[in-house]
């Protein structure tokens, strides 16, 4: 939901053009929306992030970059609502178990 709404709040269209890097507000705002998410986490996440020296900051760092080696800054606004939100999700369970082992 939060990646929905990075999206939305920047105002993003569809293009045809060959892909090219996401753009700089665009990555603002997606390590922004996630870290906002990860204000409200279980406490149990957050501690176990602590107890590795890893803030939300470096974990969404790590989920813009997984979804920036799958999508296209274009190709992820053509996903629907609830395929963006999982391809956060996915992006996110994946930095968890590679940053906490």
């Amino acid at each position: 939901m939060w990646l929905v709404l990075a999206l939305l709040a920047m105002g993003l269209g569809c293009s045809e053009e060959p892909p090219e890097p996401w753009s700089a507000p665009v990555r603002a705002a997606t390590v922004e929306a996630c870290a906002e998410v990860f204000k409200g986490a279980d406490s149990g996440v957050m501690r176990q992030m602590t107890e590795n020296d890893i803030t939300s900051g470096d974990l969404c760092r790590c989920v813009l970059h997984n979804l920036e080696r799958q999508y296209t800054e274009s190709d992820l606004t053509l996903l629907a609502p609830d395929e963006m939100a999982d391809a956060g999700t996915k992006a996110t369970v994946s930095c968890m178990e590679s940053m906490l082992g």
